[in-house]
């Protein structure tokens, strides 16, 4: 068996799930500066008019309260979704080289040599290594990013809601 392949195969793969991370935090980011930008919009409208929730009604105010929380909701799921994690994954193999916090822990450039010359040994383990937790992560971002849409769609029905009940 050619031991090569595996090596380019997880190479790309790696190079592929970096690059949809990079999407889900492209999306994300953009839909959190979406809903910052209407709250902040909205808000100053609504606060140079001295409006208040109260001034809706007993049936339309609770709804408005909801969508406020819907609105915060989304934006605290994307902002989750860009947050970057710094930490090392469980289960990856100690004093290996997999990304960049592995060499900024290197005490001083001799022990990273000894660590990039152990990596190199056991590049297959260390790509599918980065490759699970590369992949784990957009997925986590993905998922997030779903939940928070599906937030987002649920406050702006029931600002909706509000303007008809309002």
């Amino acid at each position: 068996m050619d031991t090569e392949a595996p090596l380019v195969y997880a190479r790309r793969m790696l190079t592929e799930a970096r690059e949809e991370r990079a999407r889900a935090d492209t999306k994300a980011a953009l839909l959190l500066a979406t809903v910052g930008l209407v709250a902040s919009v909205g808000g100053g409208t609504l606060a140079a008019r001295s409006w208040r929730p109260s001034l809706l009604g007993p049936v339309a105010e609770p709804f408005w309260w909801l969508s406020a929380l819907g609105f915060l909701t989304s934006a605290v799921l994307f902002l989750a979704a860009v947050y970057p994690r710094l930490a090392r994954p469980r289960g990856r193999s100690v004093g290996a080289v997999a990304y960049f916090g592995d060499a900024a822990r290197a005490r001083d450039v001799e022990v990273l040599i000894e660590a990039l010359e152990q990596s190199a040994a056991a590049e297959l383990t260390l790509l599918a290594e980065q490759l699970h937790t590369v992949g784990t992560m957009a997925a986590a971002k993905y998922v997030l990013i779903q939940i928070g849409i599906w937030v987002l769609v649920g406050a702006a029905v029931l600002l909706l809601g509000v303007l008809v009940l309002g």
